[in-house]
């Protein structure tokens, strides 16, 4: 699978929220806005595969305490989900995947569980919150094809009292033969619609000569590393968990951050890992190091403690959720509402007739705040998939005078086939149509601009 990555793209342009979600778009947010925008989008496979958010696939309910260091990311003075997460990895750091694309807009819940994420509703598990202070992609991000370097050092506002992750600091994961078991995380769907606790899978280690075979050679490169059941798949992280921790529960040590893959829990495709032994005595720890600003952790004085195995560990028994999720803003009448809209609102109505694969089809609307940004309002085809060759109307009541920007997107690269098509209908009047051709991503921005 090649990811095509605009090297001239602006980083704050780069990321209008991910996954909930990241959109990347070709201008800088501040310069002039074309009517209607093409780009190809990293996280979206270019093959057939699922639409995001990111789910971890065959899972079940993580126990207290099991990853105290796990990072869900925010936005919204932390009342709405990023659509990624990361590790903590020291008092100050998270390590996280560059193709969130992070900026300073956002933040992390340090330890979080389940929702609604807050002391003492966190299904007994402490947690923290912290805006971002710096956002460190890797040099090499930029220029990538496969996703390769996809890598993310996140400096908190503060420094957190969790106890940090143990990074794979000595070449653990090259000591693998292939089989190890490892366990990756995080919140989103799991195939059965959202969930509101933190989900994690037990999977095995491929080596890098399978996953090639699997990938292609040029696709898996020495920054990666793979793991997901080839036998019999079922068992994976997906597009949304992306920045997540992959965990040796043996060694107590993350080796890898969710990265990529073709589909979720396909049997011939594993999970696609950025593999931190590679780039830990390049880029990680010497970031780290140089950009502490309160107190530096004990590796950037010192040379790390072999690896020594430990007795491993069971997982408990999955436990029920606490508390509904918390949803994405929404407008006041909401979806399919009946209600008339107020003086100050228009009507919108999103009409898609879907193809012979409507489950391909997702899209979302973003709203321009007041400091100039986009950031996400409304969503279709998520929570439940569209079905086939079937005309969706979804109406809306949205506020007047803003500026939006509509966004779709098709899973296997090709668009809308055939008869199908998307339109936009503000207060009875066809705001924009499209058939959506051949294409993975439209865009289409309208209102007051």
């Amino acid at each position: 699978m090649a990811y095509e990555i605009d090297t001239n793209t602006h980083h704050n342009e780069l990321y209008e929220n991910n996954h909930e979600i990241s959109t990347r778009g070709l201008d800088d947010e501040n310069s002039t806005l074309t009517q209607k925008e093409e780009q190809k989008y990293p996280w979206i496979p270019e093959h057939s595969g699922s639409s995001w958010p990111e789910r971890i696939i065959g899972g079940s309910n993580v126990p207290a305490d099991t990853y105290p260091f796990f990072a869900r990311g925010t936005y919204n003075n932390h009342q709405d989900w990023w659509g990624c997460a990361g590790s903590l990895v020291t008092s100050e750091f998270v390590l996280s995947a560059a193709h969130c694309f992070w900026d300073l807009d956002g933040g992390f819940q340090i330890g979080a569980l389940c929702s609604p994420y807050r002391d003492g509703r966190n299904c007994n598990q402490k947690i923290e919150r912290f805006d971002i202070a710096e956002v460190f992609d890797h040099p090499k991000f930029d220029k990538a094809t496969d996703l390769d370097a996809d890598f993310s050092l996140i400096r908190l506002k503060g420094e957190s009292s969790i106890d940090p992750v143990r990074m794979d600091m000595n070449d653990l994961s090259g000591s693998y033969d292939g089989g190890e078991s490892l366990w990756p995380s995080g919140f989103g769907e799991t195939g059965d619609g959202s969930v509101n606790r933190l989900k994690h899978v037990k999977v095995p280690y491929v080596t890098n000569a399978v996953c090639k075979e699997k990938y292609g050679s040029d696709k898996i490169t020495d920054m990666m590393m793979c793991a997901g059941d080839l036998r019999n798949g079922g068992i994976d992280s997906c597009q949304g968990d992306s920045g997540g921790p992959l965990f040796d529960r043996q060694a107590n040590t993350l080796v890898g951050v969710v990265s990529w893959g073709y589909g979720c829990a396909l049997e011939d495709y594993p999970g696609v890992y950025s593999r931190i032994s590679d780039q830990w005595d390049s880029w990680i720890k010497p970031t780290i190091c140089k950009n502490s600003k309160r107190s530096k952790p004990d590796f950037c004085s010192s040379t790390p403690s072999a690896y020594t195995p430990s007795s491993p560990t069971r997982p408990s028994p999955p436990s029920p959720p606490s508390a509904p999720s918390p949803s994405p803003p929404s407008p006041s009448s909401g979806s399919g509402g009946s209600n008339k809209c107020k003086s100050n609102e228009d009507k919108l109505v999103v009409k898609i007739q879907t193809d012979d694969n409507g489950d391909e089809t997702t899209w979302m609307m973003k709203m321009r705040n007041s400091a100039g940004r986009f950031r996400p309002y409304l969503y279709g085809g998520w929570d439940e998939d569209y079905s086939d060759n079937t005309l969706h109307k979804d109406k809306f009541c949205v506020p007047k005078n803003k500026c939006f920007k509509f966004m779709i997107f098709d899973a296997r690269g090709d668009g809308l086939d055939g008869e199908a098509y998307y339109s936009l209908i503000k207060n009875g009047k066809i705001e924009h149509t499209s058939t959506f051709d051949n294409k993975r991503v439209e865009k289409y921005i309208f209102g007051k601009c």
